[in-house]
């Protein structure tokens, strides 16, 4: 069973990651489109603008920090995002496909589909 923080922990991923999307998504995947890219790396610090302290973490990074204590990076790769250690800062990399999918779609559909997905324990963490 998920305790409580991790589950905040997800909510706010959610939150923060559909805001990033809304905002900056389509730029960042047409970019990434030209250029040939398989995949995106986002910096977590571009998620600091769309962080939502409401769950109770201060920082975006506490946030990632209590889904890796949770062992539940796992989730995230069903929406394409892994996370990954780049020079002493975390950062998030995205398949492109999956990015296309996500930026196209209007932002509560795309909030209630990230929350769903990161939600769901039917399957094996």
């Amino acid at each position: 069973m998920i305790n409580e923080d991790c589950i905040r922990a997800l909510k706010s991923f959610a939150v923060a990651f559909s805001r990033y999307l809304v905002t900056n998504g389509r730029r960042t995947y047409e970019i990434a489109s030209i250029t040939g890219q398989r995949d995106v790396k986002v910096a977590l610090r571009a998620l600091y603008r769309v962080h939502d302290s409401s769950y109770g973490f201060v920082r975006i990074h506490d946030v990632i920090d209590e889904l890796i204590k949770c062992n539940l990076t796992s989730k995230l790769r069903r929406l394409g995002v892994s996370i990954e250690l780049d020079r002493e800062d975390y950062c998030l990399i995205i398949d492109l496909k999956n990015l296309r999918e996500l930026v196209f779609m209007r932002e509560d559909d795309l909030r209630r589909l990230i929350e769903a997905i990161l939600s769901d324990e039917s399957h094996a963490l």
